[in-house]
């Protein structure tokens, strides 16, 4: 079944697998770390894909920010090369420990060079440029894909 998702999205998930997968409309409530996802976000037009990720401090991938929102921590995908893709649905899809900011820092080609010289050191010098937060009320259209053969 293929309700709702994309076409660049699809086509990726036919070199993942031969053997299907299903797609489940769902909110925000029912994710967790290692969930392959597509949604809309806010006022953008198009569909985005991504895994949810969880942090040292929000196992869940989802916390409060100081200002009161809830936030999702969420890698997207749809920008990556296929293999890069396919390798972080590898190692992260249905696997909440591995399903980290940390975990996708150690994959090379998602870490560009820093350009310039940071003010402070941080845990980790170098920014994801795929990992976002997102505010779960700008979140819509959630669709939960799971691969029956991975999750068994």
């Amino acid at each position: 079944m293929n309700r709702g998702l994309s076409a660049d999205l699809r086509n990726e998930l036919k070199e993942f697998t031969s053997e299907g997968y299903m797609v489940v409309e769902t909110s925000y409530i029912g994710l967790r770390p290692g969930d392959l996802i597509e949604f809309s976000y806010g006022y953008a037009r198009g569909r985005r894909y991504g895994i949810v990720l969880k942090t040292d401090n929000h196992f869940n991938g989802i916390f409060l920010s100081r200002l009161g929102n809830s936030l999702y921590n969420v890698l997207t995908c749809e920008s990556l090369d296929e293999g890069i893709f396919l390798s972080l649905l590898n190692r992260m899809y249905g696997n909440e420990f591995k399903a980290t900011y940390a975990e996708a820092y150690s994959i090379a080609p998602l870490n560009p060079p820093a350009k310039r010289k940071m003010k402070r050191q941080s845990k980790y010098p170098r920014s994801v440029r795929d990992f976002r937060t997102l505010n779960i009320s700008g979140l819509s259209d959630i669709f939960k894909i799971t691969f029956p053969s991975k999750d068994t």
